[in-house]
C-alpha cells in the first residue's frame, strides 16, 4: 500500500534567510536608484543562492513562476493602459510594456516568498493586507524616486494588485503544504 506522508516544510538557516532578504533589498534599491544593469550581479547571486539552498525545487519553481507571471502581467497591463509609465528606464520587456528592471525585480521578489518571507506567508491573514500595504508603499517610494509615474487614482489599483499577490502567495503556499511537501512511502500491510 502506498501512502502519502508529510515531510515538513523546508527549514533554512538564519544566515540563508538574511542573505536572501539582503540581496532582494539590494536589488530593489539598485533598480530604483541606479542604472538597471547594475542589478544583474546581485540578481545572479540571489538566483545562485536560491537554487543552491532549494530543498524542494518543484515547489520553489512553481511559486516563482506563478507569482512572477501574475506580477509581470498585471504591471504590463497597467503599463499598456497608460496607468504606469517608466520614463527613465529602457529597455522594455515588450513594446510599451514594463522595463526589464521591473521584470527582474518581480522574479527576485518571488525568490523571497518561500524564504525570508515564509514565516509571514504562513500567517496568511496577516500577510495578505501587509503585502498590499508594503507593495503599494514600494511603488510610492519608486514614484518619489522618479522610477515610475502614475496618478494618485492608480494607487488603489496597485494596492489591489498587491492584495492579489498576497492572496496568490498564501494560496500557492497552502497548495505546496498539501501537495509538494509530502512524499510517497511504501507501507506494509500487517
Amino acid at each position: 500500500m502506498i501512502a502519502r506522508r508529510k515531510v515538513g516544510k523546508p527549514v533554512w538557516s538564519w544566515r540563508d534567510l538574511a542573505i536572501n532578504a539582503l540581496l532582494f533589498q539590494l536589488i530593489w534599491f539598485i533598480a530604483i536608484f541606479a542604472q538597471w544593469y547594475w542589478l544583474i550581479v546581485p540578481f545572479l547571486f540571489l538566483l545562485c543562492h536560491y537554487v543552491s539552498t532549494s530543498q524542494h525545487k518543484l515547489a520553489d519553481s512553481f511559486i516563482c513562476f506563478l507569482v512572477s507571471l501574475y506580477g509581470i502581467s498585471v504591471d504590463s497591463l497597467m503599463s499598456w493602459g497608460g496607468l504606469l509609465q517608466y520614463p527613465n528606464h529602457p529597455p522594455l520587456v515588450l513594446d510599451n510594456g514594463i522595463p526589464l528592471f521591473l521584470a527582474i525585480l518581480w522574479v527576485a521578489f518571488t525568490m523571497t516568498v518561500n524564504r525570508s518571507l515564509m514565516r509571514l506567508v504562513d500567517k496568511g491573514m496577516m500577510f495578505i493586507p501587509l503585502c498590499a500595504l508594503v507593495g503599494t508603499l514600494s511603488y510610492l517610494a519608486a514614484r518619489s524616486a522618479l522610477a515610475v509615474e502614475f496618478s494618485n487614482q492608480t494607487v488603489t489599483l496597485i494596492a489591489l494588485e498587491w492584495l492579489g499577490v498576497g492572496l496568490l502567495c498564501v494560496g500557492v503556499n497552502r497548495f505546496c503544504d498539501s501537495r509538494c511537501y509530502t512524499t510517497e512511502v511504501q507501507q506494509r500491510d500487517h
